[in-house]
């Protein structure tokens, strides 16, 4: 009976997983050198590119998150 249970949660364990890395997205980040100048960027999700250009100098792509990134269902969006 404790074989039985011990498969059983195994069995639930392994199809938990499954399920929860359909949403994980490929993160990555790093600098561009443009012409001595690095530039920061930030890719997730997968297929076609899409840039994502935020409001100006100083300024963080942290708000556009909550909103763009369902995008990176079928997209891999670049925040520049």
């Amino acid at each position: 009976m404790k074989t039985l249970i011990f498969s059983v949660v195994l069995v639930l364990g392994a199809i938990g997983s499954a399920a929860q890395t359909d949403h994980v997205y490929p993160v990555q980040d790093g600098f561009v050198d443009a012409n001595g100048v690095m530039i920061y960027y930030t890719m997730m999700g997968h297929g076609e590119p899409l840039l994502i250009l935020h409001g100006g100098p100083g300024s963080s792509h942290d708000y556009f998150l909550p909103y763009l990134l369902p995008l990176a269902r079928r997209h891999k969006v670049i925040f520049y």
